[in-house]
């Protein structure tokens, strides 16, 4: 496929409290989970690819310094998920003012593979639907998540750990879905964890 310009920003900034540790940085089949996740990003050959880093940031931005990704910190992160947003798409609108659409998805989502993110995008072309994200088993939904242009400014007003989602349930008949099975598997704790360590 021919390259889309769609920047893709991961989100990576959080604390992760519940693990103890940064879980940007646990290994999984030869690499981290943040180094996976821009490794998919990148393989998916969308458009640039922005990481956003806040807590432990110094032990973060050295893993992606082998990477053609921009590492953004957003020192603002204790304030919530919301931070990182605003902040992955402000990076991605100073470069390219005119970008019809960003892709915002998570680091700890080891089974995200290229094909989610490029259906993002193709659906967003074909269907125009401004608003797409992913289909889990159970009838979950969630990232990795497509927010076209037409709703930049409602990201913009997002406040706190409030997430996409939130517009998302505003506008549902602009929602278009891509099925993602396994993407309800990510990783808040160790039982997650070592879960993810027998697959």
């Amino acid at each position: 496929m021919s390259k889309i310009e769609i920047p893709i920003i991961v989100l990576a900034a959080g604390e992760s409290s519940r693990l103890g540790r940064p879980k940007q940085l646990l290994p999984w089949k030869g690499v981290t989970l943040l180094e996976r996740t821009v490794q998919t990003a990148k393989e998916s050959s969308i458009g640039d690819v922005y990481v956003v880093i806040g807590a432990s940031a110094r032990l973060i931005k050295p893993e992606l310094e082998n990477y053609s990704v921009q590492t953004i910190i957003n020192r603002q992160y204790m304030n919530g998920l919301s931070t990182s947003i605003k902040t992955g798409l402000e990076h991605a609108l100073k470069d390219n003012p005119d970008v019809e659409a960003v892709i915002f998805c998570l680091a700890d989502q080891p089974f995200l593979d290229s094909l989610v993110l490029r259906q993002l995008a193709i659906l967003f072309y074909t269907s125009r639907q401004p608003l797409i994200h992913c289909q889990y088993k159970r009838a979950l939904t969630g990232p990795p998540s497509l927010i076209g242009r037409k709703y930049f400014p409602f990201i913009k007003k997002l406040t706190g750990d409030a997430g996409a989602k939130k517009v998302f349930s505003q506008f549902p008949d602009d929602v278009g879905i891509v099925e993602f099975p396994k993407g309800d598997i990510d990783i808040d704790t160790w039982s997650d964890y070592s879960e993810l360590e027998q697959d």
